[in-house]
């Protein structure tokens, strides 16, 4: 039972849906459209600050929640882990660099440390929410390479085939019933198993559908260069840095990331500072000065200058219409 002024800690985590000091808080309207999920069927469950589910949701509770948590309207960096399973409708939004359309019927899983932004929910979606806090995942001790296969570098969606929509369906649904069992001291030991061994069908499928290839060396420095990038551009703005991590020409550098991903180094590095620059503006504590001084930019003036030409607005008109959007 869900009480009002009910809190429980996320770690690190802010923005709206989870508050500025790093708490989930269930405000009083939230709880008002949660009673109202529950009157229309929709079931939900949580455990103190570790696992919160959502099943059988309607669109407009899942807009309002991407819109309290800040997903809608810009990117953030998510502090958990997000998966939703898509029933009917569609989503729309941008997942580290990907623009993805998530359609019935189908799984998403975002892993934390991942920047997304949702763009839509269309009227007509169904669906089900689970969100775990990193600790929980960090529990599971799932399989590094696990981990990696179903980062955002590869396959973030799964969609369904055959009778696996209603396996997840039930999961969902056996999870829900397993948190609100509050006098099963094991629930989210249970919770915990069923989960994890999720996790690793998704692996399966993951194995199925794309086996391992032998990639082109052009194709190898390519992965390590974004991997790279999305470590270190914040600190790090020219393509030198990167061919000496990679031990290679600059030129070189260019002519593989070009040849493996249609863009250009200098392209990919732009794109991520930009990303990485949305996301503080989207952080109200931050002066925009403050910004320039972590993206290392020489001065406000130069990075007003490169964000206003990367995306065509001021880092204060990016803010302004965002907070609109909230």
């Amino acid at each position: 039972m869900v009480e009002k002024g009910k809190y429980f800690t996320w770690p690190n985590t802010k923005n709206g849906f989870i508050d500025v000091n790093g708490c989930m808080k269930l405000s009083n309207q939230q709880i008002d459209s949660l009673a109202a999920l529950k009157d229309s069927g929709c079931q939900v469950a949580y455990y103190e600050e570790t696992l919160a589910i959502l099943d059988h949701v309607g669109g407009d509770y899942v807009n309002r929640f991407f819109g309290q948590e800040g997903l809608m309207g810009g990117p953030i960096k998510l502090d958990y882990c997000l998966g939703t399973c898509v029933l009917r409708g569609y989503i729309d939004c941008v997942i580290g660099m990907q623009e993805m359309h998530l359609e019935a019927e189908g799984l998403n899983v975002v892993l934390p440390n991942t920047i997304m932004e949702v763009r839509r929910v269309s009227d007509d979606f169904v669906g089900q929410v689970l969100i775990m806090s990193s600790e929980f995942l960090e529990s599971l001790r799932l399989n590094q390479s696990l981990i990696a296969a179903i980062s955002v570098r590869h396959q973030v969606f799964f969609p369904f085939v055959g009778q696996e929509t209603d396996y997840v369906k039930g999961l969902f649904s056996q999870m829900v019933g397993l948190l609100n069992t509050t006098t099963n001291p094991y629930r989210l030991d249970a919770a915990r198993a069923l989960i994890t061994a999720a996790f690793y069908g998704l692996g399966y499928y993951l194995h199925l559908q794309h086996p391992e290839r032998e990639r082109t060396m052009p194709e190898y420095i390519a992965e390590q260069f974004l991997q790279l990038v999305e470590e270190h551009c914040v600190e790090h703005h020219e393509t030198d840095f990167y061919a000496g991590k990679l031990c290679i020409s600059s030129k070189y550098l260019s002519i593989c990331v070009k040849k493996s991903t249609g863009r250009t180094a200098m392209e990919w590095i732009r794109r991520y500072l930009v990303q990485q620059a949305q996301v503080m503006l989207g952080d109200n504590t931050l002066s925009i000065q403050q910004i320039s001084n972590k993206l290392n930019f020489a001065n406000q003036v130069l990075f007003s200058k490169f964000f206003k030409r990367e995306t065509g607005q001021s880092p204060l008109e990016h803010r302004k219409r965002r907070r609109g959007v909230r």
